[in-house]
């Protein structure tokens, strides 16, 4: 299709160049340039031949002309701020058109391609301001609403964007993007039912194929193959990975080089806990199509978790620096900055009892500051423990500070305290090891000399105790998880213990 496409422009385009033709065929060879969306060269057959087009033609090739060089700066990638410089240009040149094309018709097309044209250049803002300042008597075309609601959603206003699409709706069966901008209006505004509904009716009315009648030709469905990503990623976001992964594993098999659909994978792999496996596929992804913006995200983020902090550092680097305007480089290059932040953790909890074992009253609280990442991989720590009891025979307090070192790799992080009564004395030393041995293994230990594993009451008496463990977890994907580990205690005042247990975490799908 594309290569008739361009054999068509050609001729149409040496046409105009070489070939002397009445006014009523330049005229139509005008208009077919139109409708490529070459008004460039129909304005060139008017500046030929002029009266070859009305008035209000050769206004409305202008606001086309103007209107596809703003798509093109908008979705084309720019060094630095070359491309904020090139949009901020051409969009003065479109105001400048606003005020010198008069004929109605040509005017209020510009506003509405200036709609479009800034939502796709990141400013959903001047958009949907752009928008409500039309007149309410106009009315506004199906890919003004598409725009303007894909604009809305993502200043977080899901119920404006529905009620922009309403005036178009019921959506035709065949008609796609208003489809999807309705199904992804529903997902924003969680009413998932409808969304999963939609784009499974949607995928049910596009066929796999485009062919002709009587024509031997048979070519594949662009747009049944937009929707069926749609839906995937729609069940990924209403929390039906595995559905999601079943569909594009399906797909796969039928287009295994398709990037669309095998990075759509690589996400549902990442978010159900995968790593490994999300890594190799955007492999596979950016290895054919290393300029696929989400792609290129999504590897960031699955480096994130990996902890392979130097290469996501470099990547938010490169892609701040191209994508700058992009929403989604914005949001990446947010939570890189609260990575790099510094992180307090607080654990409080707070009993009462009848019995006199533990205490009638009881509380505990431990504070954990952790510095800012050094050297991507290590961050100092801080802890501090209080714990506090009432019993029959008075009160007991503990309270301890420590201080040491925590070591993140991919695969290994390793933790390091030193602590110390605050009143000086009773120093103890703790260590955590964990290694990720796959997507489904994880391997820990402990040791803990003179810590906090003691109950207040022996405390309170003068024990100390040593402890040590391994642990063991199994997670099947991101709704099970099971651990078993071993323990032992060995308490100063001769006694000690050990213990076995299994844990199972498990999450049920609606």
């Amino acid at each position: 299709f594309f290569q008739a496409e361009d054999g068509i422009r050609d001729k149409l385009v040496t046409g105009v160049q070489t070939c002397a033709l009445p006014i009523s065929a330049l005229r139509g060879k005008a208009l077919a340039l139109r409708a490529l969306l070459l008004p460039s060269q129909a304005l060139a057959i008017e500046a030929a031949h002029p009266g070859t087009l009305t008035e209000a033609e050769v206004a409305r090739l202008e606001v086309d002309r103007l209107a596809i060089e703003l798509r093109l700066v908008a979705r084309t990638p720019y060094p630095g701020a070359g491309g904020r410089e090139r949009a901020a240009a051409t969009l003065t040149r479109l105001d400048a058109a606003l005020q010198n094309v008069t004929e109605p018709t040509a005017q209020l097309a510009l506003r509405f391609d200036r709609i479009v044209a800034l939502n796709d250049m990141g400013r959903p803002d001047a958009a949907v301001e752009e928008f409500e300042s039309l007149p309410q008597n106009v009315a506004k075309p199906t890919y003004v609403r598409i725009a303007v609601s894909d604009a809305y959603r993502s200043l977080h206003r899901p119920s404006d964007s529905l009620v922009a699409l309403s005036p178009a709706l019921p959506a035709p069966a065949g008609d796609v993007d208003l489809n999807l901008a309705l199904i992804y209006t529903y997902v924003d505004l969680e009413e998932f039912r409808s969304a999963f509904e939609l784009a499974d009716r949607l995928t049910r009315v596009l066929p796999f194929v485009n062919s002709v009648a009587g024509s031997a030709v048979v070519k594949g469905n662009h747009e049944r193959l937009r929707a069926e990503l749609a839906a995937g990623a729609v069940y990924a976001y209403g929390d039906q990975l595995e559905s999601a992964q079943a569909r594009f594993e399906r797909l796969l098999l039928q287009a295994p080089g398709n990037p669309d659909l095998r990075y759509e994978l690589a996400n549902v792999y990442r978010w159900r806990g995968w790593i490994d496996r999300s890594l190799a596929e955007y492999r596979q992804v950016l290895t054919v199509a290393p300029d696929l913006l989400p792609a290129r995200i999504g590897y960031t983020y699955a480096q994130i978790e990996a902890r392979d902090y130097r290469r996501a550092n470099a990547a938010v680097e490169q892609l701040e620096h191209v994508y700058r305007r992009q929403p989604a480089v914005e949001r990446l290059v947010r939570d890189w900055e609260v990575h790099n932040l510094g992180e307090v953790e607080i654990v409080a909890q707070d009993a009462s009892s009848t019995g006199a074992a533990l205490g009638s009253n009881s509380y505990g609280v431990d504070a954990t500051w952790h510095s800012r990442p050094q050297a991507y991989r290590w961050r100092a720590l801080v802890h501090s423990h209080e714990g506090y009891a009432l019993f029959p025979e008075g009160e007991a307090r503990r309270q301890r500070l420590g201080a040491g070192v925590e070591y993140r790799a991919p695969r290994v992080t390793a933790s390091g305290e030193l602590s110390a009564a605050r009143s000086g004395g009773e120093a103890g030393v703790r260590g955590d090891f964990s290694l990720r041995i796959s997507d489904h293994w994880l391997l820990s230990a402990l040791a803990d000399f003179n810590g906090n594993e003691v109950p207040l009451r022996g405390y309170r008496a003068g024990v100390e105790t040593d402890a040590a463990g391994v642990t063991a977890t199994y997670s099947r994907d991101e709704s099970l998880a099971v651990s078993a580990a071993v323990r032992g205690l060995r308490f100063t005042d001769g006694n000690g213990a050990r213990s076995l247990f299994a844990d199972e975490i498990g999450r049920a799908h609606v």
